[in-house]
């Protein structure tokens, strides 16, 4: 994956599965048609002109449908995966450390459980 940043701020990403452009609007003219993409919160609209007339839509974004299974973590993000995986290890460690020396205090355990010792 290449991202490339426009001068406009606008970003494209190429992948071998295609190009995704991210951005709120896009425009682009070619010898056939006109298209201009244009985002507003979860809605769109799509224009679009050619010999034949002139088409548009608004529709609404569904994120949901766009989830990326393929996405490989780069170093970077299993890094910070496995310190927070760390991070809490310690804390759950660090836990059962302070539970056990509770535990530990046979004259309280006694005194809530005298049957079970």
């Amino acid at each position: 994956m290449k991202e490339i940043k426009l001068l406009n701020g606008t970003g494209i990403e190429v992948t071998k599965d295609g190009v995704l452009l991210k951005g709120n609007s896009i425009s682009f003219e070619t010898d056939d048609v006109s298209v201009v993409v244009v985002r507003d919160g979860s809605k769109y609209s799509l224009s679009q002109s050619d010999e034949n007339g002139f088409k548009s839509t608004i529709d609404t974004i569904d994120d949901e449908e766009d989830t990326d299974t393929k996405h490989v973590p780069t170093n970077r993000e299993l890094e910070v995966w496995l310190r927070s995986i760390q991070s809490q290890v310690t804390c759950i460690a660090d836990r059962i450390t302070t539970l056990e020396i509770k535990a530990s205090d046979d004259s309280k355990r006694k005194y809530m459980f005298p049957r079970f010792l």
